[in-house]
């Protein structure tokens, strides 16, 4: 295990991307709003994709059983996870454009580009995946539950700094940085190599 990651080349890049936001963040402190808008932007993008990827699941017999009610319809659980996924960045969106986002301060211009990079390199990553999964099959579970790391720093970043009077900033860099992580060796580990689960537990 140890070894894989010293020579997994998307690991270490992962890490030097977030290295250079924090480095990039304490020599411009101003930019703090615009990191998490953009963050906020593309956990969105990844959840709408997500949607499409549930949605179009080559397994029509994928049996779930979340919180003791058994949904065979992948419609019903896809549509789920949107309504549910998507409340949850409604929310997100009211508090950090009251507490944390300062409009005057976002960079507009960087954003604009960001967000073309974002929906174009999220969709690439949705076909190259829809192929890999009609070869090989995927695990539905592992596929719902994948974008749900990208809500812990969002809800830390609001709650933690409260009540514990830390820097928010730097809090919410390392939960970044630690959820991107962890939904990148989600990805690598168990979302292919599981297989196409056809009853899986929630």
């Amino acid at each position: 295990m140890r070894k894989s990651v010293l020579y997994n080349w998307g690991f270490w890049a992962l890490l030097s991307m977030n290295g250079y936001i924090v480095y990039y963040y304490s020599m411009h402190p101003n930019s703090y709003s615009t990191i998490v808008a953009l963050y906020w932007v593309q956990s969105v993008c990844i959840g709408i994709f997500n949607f499409l990827s549930l949605i179009t699941f080559p397994n029509t017999n994928s049996k779930i059983t979340l919180s003791g009610k058994t949904i065979t319809n992948k419609g019903c659980f896809s549509i789920f996870f949107l309504v549910h996924y998507g409340i949850f960045h409604l929310v997100y969106l009211v508090f950090i454009l009251i507490d944390i986002v300062k409009i005057d301060q976002l960079n507009w211009r960087f954003l604009k580009a960001a967000v073309i990079i974002i929906i174009a390199s999220t969709a690439i990553n949705f076909i190259q995946d829809k192929i890999k999964t009609q070869k090989q099959g995927a695990n539905y579970n592992t596929m719902f539950m994948m974008p749900y790391a990208r809500i812990v720093p969002m809800h830390l970043m609001i709650l933690l700094p409260k009540f514990f009077n830390i820097s928010a900033p730097y809090l919410f860099l390392i939960l970044k940085t630690l959820a991107d992580v962890l939904m990148y060796f989600v990805y690598q580990k168990w979302l292919f190599k599981q297989g196409n689960t056809n009853n899986s537990n929630l």
